[in-house]
C-alpha cells in the first residue's frame, strides 16, 4: 500500500539561506523524511535563486512561495514575475 506523503516544513524564515550548500545540508534529511512541501520566504526585493526552487521540485517537493506585503502594499499580479 502507498503511503501518502503529507509532510512539509516551513524552511528557515530568512532570505539568506538559499545558497547550493544549505541546499545540500537540508535536502538530504528533507526526502529522508518523505517531505511532500517545503514553505518558503519571497523576499520583496529579490528573487528565490532558480536552481534553489528546481532542486526542490526534482527531489519530489513542492515549493510554497509567501510573500510579506502590508495590505496597502500589494503589488499587482503582473509585477510579480518568476
Amino acid at each position: 500500500m502507498t503511503r501518502l506523503k503529507r509532510i512539509g516544513f516551513h524552511y528557515i524564515p530568512d532570505a539568506e539561506h538559499y545558497k547550493d550548500s544549505d541546499l545540500d545540508h537540508w535536502l538530504p534529511k528533507l526526502t529522508a523524511m518523505e517531505t511532500s512541501w517545503l514553505i518558503l520566504t519571497a523576499p520583496k526585493d529579490r528573487a528565490i535563486p532558480e536552481d534553489f526552487i528546481r532542486r526542490v521540485i526534482a527531489s519530489q517537493i513542492e515549493p510554497i512561495l509567501t510573500f510579506s506585503f502590508l495590505p496597502g502594499q500589494i503589488p499587482k499580479l503582473e509585477d510579480i514575475r518568476l
